[in-house]
């Protein structure tokens, strides 16, 4: 199969740049690599520099999108996940997520013989994933997929860092359940990098409401008084105040993989942290 580029958000990637990020992980001890059929050109990216290495990671890929295409029907799941496998060139995954649940589509829409999570069911059944995933923006309808008892493990996306704990219920209802769970896009997509809300382009910048506008402003400038870096402490709080298994960053190439290692190794000063939850507490 033809690799073309890797795509984050629209915006365009180097191929060998992502590969040689994911071997920099890898040597780094990161252990879970996670992709989907949504994100363009991203398995193939991940099979290719996978190659060798299978063994070193648990593998975690998605169905339900497909590009800009929904899929919802048993017979296009079960293709979906045979052509991930063959652009991961692996003939299992570690983890199969359900992607991003929609508000709109009623969980009776999704169940039946001849409908997504059927496939989803016999993948695990024909021994080609061996945990099941739900994952989902909304934390309602997130818990309302982990009790269908069907999967394993859970994952919440961009409602838990520093300006969002919506995904609070999540965590405690991973923890009544026993099933694992992880935290995707702890920067927000983007919102939290460190740039200020003047400064980032108009399609970050118009999800930003008025308050948010004032917290990321106050919290650079305090960073600032510290020097010590916005993205790692958000990427600290994201990673160290709740019981998630893994945390997933969309870790571009070499340079971000050691900026996210170097977040985690360097602790910021005291006060500041203390700032940070006492201002998390209060709500």
């Amino acid at each position: 199969m033809q690799r073309k580029q890797v795509y984050k958000f629209g915006a365009q990637q180097n191929a060998e740049q992502a590969m040689d990020g994911i071997h920099c992980a890898i040597d780094a001890g990161i252990n879970l690599i996670d992709t989907s059929p949504l994100y363009w050109d991203s398995e193939l990216v991940v099979g290719e520099a996978l190659a060798g290495r299978r063994e070193e990671v648990v593998l975690s890929t998605k169905v339900g999108m497909f590009q800009d295409r929904r899929i919802d029907r048993r017979d296009d799941a079960l293709r979906s996940i045979e052509q991930s496998l063959q652009r991961l060139a692996t003939d299992r995954f570690d983890i199969l997520f359900f992607h991003s649940l929609q508000d709109f589509v009623p969980w009776s829409q999704l169940a039946g013989e001849d409908k997504i999570l059927a496939a989803l069911v016999e993948a695990r059944e024909q021994g080609l994933v061996k945990y099941l995933g739900v994952s989902g923006h909304d934390p309602n309808r997130l818990i309302e997929g982990m009790r269908m008892e069907m999967f394993d493990v859970a994952m919440t996306a961009y409602e838990y860092h520093l300006f969002s704990l919506k995904a609070l219920p999540v965590v405690d209802e991973a923890q009544r359940l026993n099933m694992g769970l992880l935290n995707a896009g702890p920067l927000a997509g983007g919102l939290l990098n460190g740039d200020d809300p003047d400064d980032m382009e108009p399609r970050r910048r118009d999800r930003l409401s008025e308050d948010q506008v004032a917290q990321i402003r106050h919290w650079i400038a305090r960073c600032r008084e510290y020097d010590y870096p916005l993205p790692a402490l958000n990427l600290r709080f994201s990673v160290l105040t709740a019981p998630f298994a893994s945390t997933i960053l969309g870790m571009r190439n070499r340079q971000e993989v050691n900026e996210a290692l170097k977040s985690l190794e360097r602790e910021p000063p005291q006060q500041l942290w203390d700032e940070v939850l006492a201002w998390k507490s209060a709500g």
